[in-house]
This record gives structure tokens, C-alpha cells and sequence, in this order.
């Protein structure tokens, strides 16, 4: 399988009810994300994990006895003018099964807490060219460009993911090394239908993948004299696969292997 891989620039943000910090020192400007975590019935929930990704960087904290969270953020070279800047929060128990979900870019319920709901399941199935079921299989999901999900295949090439209930999902990804990378888009609910590849948000699985191998590519980092540079972060971000729909009749999906 050849795969096709060009730069994306995107950019998201998360809202947080931030105080920007500019440490002395020289040190990294930092940003503190609070907030609280409720049950369905109002009340705290407390050991909740809360995420908040912010570029490569993917921060977690847990919530305390009253259901409170804080998190500090680190915006390195980045300048922002603003005093309110957006990120998005995913919170879950410890065994997924109660999740919540906000995207950021400047939603009116910022200020409120996040509620936990039952997450919803996806089973889905990794098979390989010959159609035999593919283990240790790495399956992502993402929403508003963020992993919500993760889980790896059995040996029957089978897994469950649990996903918030209120999440709008973007992609779903299968992959493993040497054995190749698959991948559905959903559609937005009020996204016009296009094509025939795209799942419904509501699609309730199996999704089955088909891996059927690699390509791999070599990258040299230079500056811009041409010397080669160490320690530089290269992964990738953009892939393209037939049949699978997007847009401009290009077939697109973000990947979420960035390391944390």
C-alpha cells in the first residue's frame, strides 16, 4: 500500500477560564485549565482523569473530592494576546466507562462543569490483506481533531472502544507496524452526504479494517544550510486512501500517533 503523506496545518484551541503566567527566569509561559467534573446527578466526581492535548503534548491531571481539576499547560514560544484561550477537555473514569467531552473553539458552555454519561462502545474488527484476523493492532479515535479512544486488537483481531457519548467523532484508525493502516471518516450530522464510504455518527460497528501493508519512508531534517539536525519530532499527519471519502474528492484523515 502506498501512502501518501502531506503537511496539515491545524489549529486548535481550547477555552479555558485561564490566568496566563509569564514565569521569570526565562522559563515556558504557562496556562492553568480549571474546571469540575459532575455526575449526572450534580454531584462531584472525584479521581476522574482529565486530559486536555495541546499540540504534541497531551496533559492529564485527576479530579479531587469535590470533583475539581487544574492543569498547566505549557505554550512555549507561542504568543497569544488573548486572556482566554481554547483547548479541548476529555474526562473519564479510570475504566472508560463514564466519559464527558468538550471541544473547545468557543463553545457558550464553557464556564459549566463537565458531566460524566455512560461512554458508548464501538467494537470494531482488524483483519489483513488475506482477510485473517491481525493482533496487537493500535485502533485510535478522534473528535475535533482529538484522540478520544484507544485500544489494541486480540488475537482474534477484535477490540471495544469506549468513547464519550457526546462527542462528534471525525476518525476512527487501525495500524500496526509493518502490517499496514486503515481508517474510516464519520460524517457531521448536518454534513450533506457525498459519497458512500463515511460512517453515521451513530454507527453502532462493527467497523472492520483491512491492513494491507506498508510503505516506508525515510526523512532527513536539515537546517537551512543544509546540515542535519538531531532531536527534531517528525511524525506523521496527514494520510490519504481511496474510497474512503473527505473532501475535494481527496481522501483525508488527521493520525494521532504523536508521541505525548
Amino acid at each position: 500500500m502506498k501512502i501518501l503523506c502531506r503537511a496539515l496545518f491545524v489549529a486548535f484551541f481550547a477555552i479555558l477560564i485561564p490566568s496566563i503566567a509569564l514565569a521569570a527566569g526565562g522559563k515556558a509561559r504557562t496556562v492553568s485549565i480549571t474546571g469540575v467534573v459532575q455526575d449526572e446527578q450534580g454531584k462531584p466526581a472525584a479521581n476522574v482523569i482529565v486530559e486536555a492535548p495541546y499540540w504534541a503534548h497531551r496533559y492529564s491531571t485527576q479530579t479531587g473530592a469535590d470533583g475539581k481539576f487544574s492543569l498547566e499547560v505549557e505554550l512555549g514560544p507561542q504568543r497569544f494576546p488573548e486572556t482566554k484561550l481554547t483547548v479541548p477537555l476529555h474526562a473519564k473514569t479510570r475504566d472508560g466507562a463514564m466519559q464527558a467531552f468538550r471541544p473547545g473553539y468557543g463553545q457558550e458552555d464553557q464556564d459549566k462543569p463537565l458531566v460524566l454519561m455512560p461512554a458508548r462502545e464501538l467494537p470494531v474488527v482488524v483483519n489483513d490483506a488475506e482477510g485473517q484476523p491481525v493482533a496487537d493492532a493500535k485502533i485510535l479515535v478522534d473528535a475535533s481533531y482529538t484522540q478520544v479512544a484507544e485500544a489494541m486488537s486480540d488475537a482474534a483481531g477484535k477490540a471495544t472502544l469506549r468513547v464519550p457519548a457526546n462527542a462528534t467523532l471525525q476518525s476512527i484508525i487501525a495500524t500496526k507496524a509493518d502490517a499496514g493502516l486503515d481508517y474510516f471518516l464519520f460524517w457531521t450530522r448536518k454534513e450533506p452526504h457525498s459519497d458512500p464510504y463515511r460512517l453515521e455518527q451513530d454507527f453502532k460497528g462493527p467497523v472492520t479494517f483491512t491492513l494491507n501493508g506498508m510503505t516506508k519512508v525515510a526523512v532527513l531534517v536539515t537546517d537551512e544550510q543544509g546540515k542535519p539536525l538531531a532531536g527534531v519530532m517528525v511524525y506523521p499527519w496527514l494520510f490519504e486512501k481511496p474510497k474512503k471519502g473527505g473532501r475535494r474528492e481527496s481522501f483525508r484523515v488527521v493520525i494521532l500517533l504523536a508521541g505525548d
